[in-house]
């Protein structure tokens, strides 16, 4: 199974869903296998993203910025579907746990919506 879509259905703001990656894999051992790949991904990039956070914290772009230095290195085959799963729950991570700094115009990433689906903040 493609990793990107695996990301897309369970990397979810407000927390990941297992059910979609169930649905999609067929098979539980499999989409829990998914999901304990896809949990580690997130992990590394909310380490980064605290590591570098200080008192200021990041904006969205350079959360983004992090996650594709990240994934270039460690895995190269997660393209924008998958980039902008991982995202998804990350920067709701991030502004759950106060390391989002909000720019000065606030407005609605649209590279972290799903296509045909409106998202509140965060996306």
């Amino acid at each position: 199974m493609d990793i990107n879509a695996a990301i897309d259905a369970y990397s979810q703001s407000f927390g990941n869903r297992i059910e979609p990656l169930r649905n999609l894999c067929g098979k539980a051992p499999t989409a829990h296998e998914r999901a304990a790949e896809i949990d580690a991904l997130q992990q590394a990039i909310i380490d980064l993203v605290w590591s570098r956070a200080g008192d200021a914290g990041l904006t969205m772009g350079e959360i983004e910025q992090l996650a594709r230095e990240y994934l270039s290195a460690a895995r190269p085959d997660v393209n924008e579907i998958g980039l902008r799963g991982l995202l998804r729950y990350v920067i709701w991570f991030a502004w759950h746990e106060g390391y989002l700094r909000q720019a000065q115009h606030v407005r609605t990433n649209k590279a972290l919506q799903r296509p045909g689906r409106h998202r509140g903040f965060p996306s």
